[in-house]
């Protein structure tokens, strides 16, 4: 993943955002030392936008697609506001999740969150709906199914984020014809012309696709 903006920007930007807890710390360290592709990682920056928009909104259900190593999930759990709310996450890699798991585990909030394996697109068609918050970042190819499937279990007055919208820029290229950067391009445009819901795209990191239903 290439950065969009020049190192020194994403240096002071990381610089002037909050800190994180030393367990997420340790969970990233452990996987960059062990785990293939390790820039999946959400990271601090989208960890804590992701943690805001939850604690301003006061969400309490909130799925995500995409557990990877865990670090946006526990992120997640930590900015419910209620005791009981509980994070649904889903992923089929188990060698990631293990991962995962282990420094929940080692958390107050590990209570609270849930996990599924298996295959997305099957799962969210047997999950009840209702969630105040919808987080993807999972495979690109299915992206137009998730999308679809998470807006229809989205509340009335819930959120999606979907991450990795800008895809190191390369969306932008109309020229580049690969496989993940039309499906997001054309994910973008599709969303951008959805007359159910008002977009905004944020160049935080790799491109943070926010969504909401429209209330009239």
């Amino acid at each position: 993943m290439l950065s969009l903006v020049p190192e020194q920007i994403e240096n002071y930007v990381l610089k002037h955002t909050s800190d994180v807890p030393d367990i997420l710390k340790q969970l990233e360290d452990e996987t960059y030392r062990n785990v293939p592709m390790p820039q999946m990682l959400s990271g601090p920056v989208v960890g804590h936008f992701l943690a805001s928009l939850i604690a301003m909104s006061h969400a309490s259900r909130i799925l995500e697609v995409g557990t990877f190593t865990g670090y946006a999930t526990l992120m997640m759990a930590n900015a419910l506001t209620d005791e009981d709310g509980m994070v649904i996450t889903i992923d089929r890699d188990e060698a990631c999740t293990s991962i995962a798991q282990k420094y929940w585990s080692k958390s107050s909030v590990d209570k609270n969150i849930s996990q599924l394996i298996g295959d997305a697109n099957k799962i969210l068609d047997e999950i009840d709906g209702g969630f105040d918050f919808i987080f993807i970042d999972a495979d690109k190819e299915n992206y137009p199914i998730y999308y679809e499937k998470c807006l229809d279990l989205l509340s009335p007055s819930g959120i999606i984020v979907l991450d990795n919208m800008l895809w190191s820029g390369t969306v932008a290229d109309k020229s580049n014809n690969d496989l993940e950067v039309v499906t997001l391009r054309e994910l973008a445009d599709t969303i951008n012309k959805d007359d159910r819901v008002l977009n905004v795209l944020l160049t935080v990191r790799d491109g943070l696709m926010v969504v909401r239903k429209k209330t009239k």
